[in-house]
């Protein structure tokens, strides 16, 4: 008896997924989308998942066999993956399809509702603060806290013994955090040495949490939020990364309230703006993490992959110290880097430009369709209640676009082949309404700290381009360490 019921679930089930892959309205419409051949139950997800290091690789061939906009059934769920700048821009520049898809659930449940994962009225809301909070001003406040981050690493790159390969990820990492973390909560929060340390509880927290998403998104079954919450595991509040980063919210709201009408020269951080505005300290606290989180991988794997690709190509590399020379003269930077002295780092910025199209901080985002879109470029439709997964690596590698798109050439971005490229050809930093709103802040952070890196040390390697391998995840990095020999300038 007991048999016979398991089987007749199974039966029911595996005709249920028939139904819902072949015969509702939406699955004829998706359906329409070249993909590989469904299965009931699986679909045919496994053609692209599998193991994190070969993930980008699976879904290259699978664009190459099917287009860069096909269909992806993940169990019973129906994705659109998109490769190409038009459906890319019609979707992202709309004002309606702004809901992100069933894989930042996932993201939500470990970093908290905060700007990059929210949704609805609490999105709208929070970005037209945090938009409106962001004034020239504090830029002014962040740029101090670059040079003085981006000089602590400058010292520390110092202390590594010349001409030996090393694994530089870690000090950028350190920098990296120790930035945000004075631009969010402060120069109180900030350790005497300035930085924080890589074994620090939050940089801990970070990383432990960001390593069990690469897995959670490549596992299918976390589409039955059932199944999820089975596997979820049970976390101690006190000692949880969410514990932590409530202790120095409310760490800093006591300080605050203590120097409340002080003038203490303190440069105002990212807490001040959210704390403008009535929030419960769980709101205050999910921001935080989303931008200690957002705001410290992302902008340290950036770093080491322009690191690399200027230590790969040394004419270029050549080019750029050329550059910061002639701004800085040959005894380098002596005093903090100005926002005139940026103006002036144009190959410096076309290097950084085609590292993150190469190596965009993101590998992919999603948006969730709301309603029926025909494209505006072919005769299909994609129905409601869709995710559709833009494969951004993908996207900035489209040969008709980007020719030869493996090679690191920063010329693709003078402003002569900026103004010609078409919209959402390249975006590191997503696109329309829902864009990152960051972007300029870590664009002047790598510049300052590329600049104080690549003034001061000649970066080289022995790591050919065609073996580095994108591990895929919430955050783009290398599968393996980007190993690099540091020489002091004045001495080459």
């Amino acid at each position: 008896m007991f048999l016979t019921i398991i089987f007749f679930n199974i039966f029911i089930g595996t005709l249920w997924s028939i139904y819902q892959q072949r015969f509702t309205s939406r699955a004829k419409k998706f359906n329409k989308f070249p993909g590989a051949p469904i299965y009931p139950v699986v679909g045919n997800v496994f053609e692209v998942l599998g193991d994190l290091d070969g993930v980008i690789e699976r879904v290259s061939e699978y664009i190459s066999k099917y287009g860069r906009c096909c269909r992806v059934w993940r169990l019973n769920a129906p994705y659109i993956v998109v490769a190409e700048h038009r459906t890319t821009h019609q979707l992202l520049s709309s004002a309606t399809h702004i809901e992100k898809g069933l894989d930042y659930d996932v993201l939500r449940k470990k970093f908290g509702d905060g700007l990059p994962f929210s949704q609805g009225d609490k999105w709208r809301q929070d970005r037209k603060q945090l938009n409106g909070g962001l004034k020239p001003g504090m830029f002014d406040g962040f740029l101090k806290v670059f040079n003085k981050h981006g000089k602590n690493l400058r010292n520390e790159l110092g202390k590594i013994e010349a001409n030996v390969a090393t694994d530089l990820h870690l000090l950028l990492s350190q920098c990296a955090l120790g930035i945000v973390y004075e631009s969010l909560l402060g120069r109180k929060n900030i350790s005497a040495s300035g930085k924080i340390e890589s074994d620090s509880e939050i940089a801990q927290s970070i990383r432990k949490n960001a390593d069990s998403v690469k897995g959670s998104l490549l596992n299918p079954w976390r589409v039955l939020n059932c199944l999820s919450k089975l596997t979820r595991r049970k976390r101690d509040e006190k000692n949880s990364f969410n514990g932590k980063v409530i202790k120095e919210v409310l760490q800093y709201i006591k300080e605050k309230n203590e120097t409340e009408g002080e003038e203490d020269g303190e440069i105002r951080c990212l807490l001040d703006i959210l704390l403008e505005t009535p929030r419960s300290i769980q709101d205050i606290a999910d921001h935080v993490k989303n931008f200690l989180a957002a705001g410290s991988d992302t902008t340290s794997n950036a770093l080491n992959f322009t690191l690399y690709l200027l230590a790969a190509h040394p004419l270029h590399q050549d080019i750029v110290a050329q550059e910061l020379c002639r701004i800085f003269g040959e005894q380098g930077i002596q005093d903090p880097i100005s926002f005139d002295d940026l103006k002036e780092m144009h190959y410096l910025e076309m290097c950084i430009r085609e590292s993150l199209r190469i190596f965009p901080p993101v590998t992919n985002i999603t948006r969730r369709i709301k309603q029926d879109v025909k494209l505006n470029w072919c005769d299909l439709t994609i129905p409601k209640d869709v995710d559709v997964n833009f494969s951004i690596i993908h996207l900035h590698r489209d040969p008709e676009i980007f020719p030869d798109p493996e090679t690191f050439n920063p010329l693709r971005f003078t402003k002569e082949n900026i103004a010609q490229m078409p919209p959402s050809a390249c975006i590191p930093f997503s696109a329309g309404i829902r864009n990152c709103i960051g972007q300029k802040y870590a664009m002047i952070e790598m510049k300052v700290i590329l600049a104080l890196v690549l003034s001061e040390y000649v970066v080289s390697t022995n790591v050919p381009q065609k073996d580095v391998r994108v591990t895929y995840g919430f955050i783009t990095g290398p599968s393996q360490p980007l190993y690099m020999t540091l020489t002091p300038r004045k001495k080459v």
